[in-house]
């Protein structure tokens, strides 16, 4: 069953280093007038990237979004979680495409339902290695529970839902969880026990 959600993922950082995943989670029905309401009330952050973001900042995307039932996924992956990964499955083939792959999926988790198809679009980060690779080994996690993605690539750095994911990624940096118990919506996670689990099933 087709769902009228699209989401869509950013990355702040580096692989190797602290780097922080953001998925945002719009009805496409409403996503574009959220948007326009969005960059109206907050003309500055039109063109500005997470990183310039102060908490202050932050906290108004997130609250912007909560308001408007658009779920936030923000996830932690530290330098020691690509570190020891990287070193379980050394010598192995697409090892940050397959990390990468589990991450997206696992993001996805919390918005998805099984037996559901989703669009997904992520801005082309090629730090990140092969985006289509990426797609793949995500789209063979999400089959388990059997949940169907349409994967779509941006390559546009004003493509608005990717700057909003680009601010969702960086809010994981600032952004505490006492920060944000009013905001329902809102999901910070780090690297999350299955991902090891996740790893050996993409590797069999």
């Amino acid at each position: 069953m087709a769902i009228p959600i699209e989401l869509v993922v950013d990355v702040s950082g580096t692989p190797g280093n602290t780097t922080h995943f953001g998925m945002v989670s719009f009805n496409r029905h409403t996503k574009d007038s959220i948007l326009n309401d969005f960059f109206a009330h907050h003309p500055n952050l039109r063109r500005t990237k997470g990183r310039s973001l102060t908490l202050q900042d932050c906290l108004k995307v997130i609250d912007a979004l909560n308001q408007n039932d658009v779920r936030m996924v923000s996830m932690r992956f530290t330098a020691n979680d690509w570190s020891y990964h990287r070193n379980q499955w050394r010598g192995r083939h697409e090892i940050d495409e397959r990390i990468c792959g589990a991450i997206y999926y696992n993001m996805a988790r919390v918005v998805c339902r099984s037996n559901c198809r989703y669009d997904l679009t992520s801005c082309v980060e090629s730090q990140l290695g092969d985006i289509k690779r990426i797609f793949h080994h995500c789209k063979r996690l999400a089959a388990l529970r059997n949940i169907e993605f349409e994967f779509y690539q941006s390559t546009d750095s004003m493509n608005r839902s990717i700057r909003i994911a680009d601010f969702i990624a960086y809010s994981g940096k600032v952004v505490r969880s006492l920060d944000v118990g009013p905001f329902k919506h809102y999901k910070i996670l780090t690297a999350p026990s299955t991902l090891e689990r996740n790893m050996r099933f993409l590797f069999s």
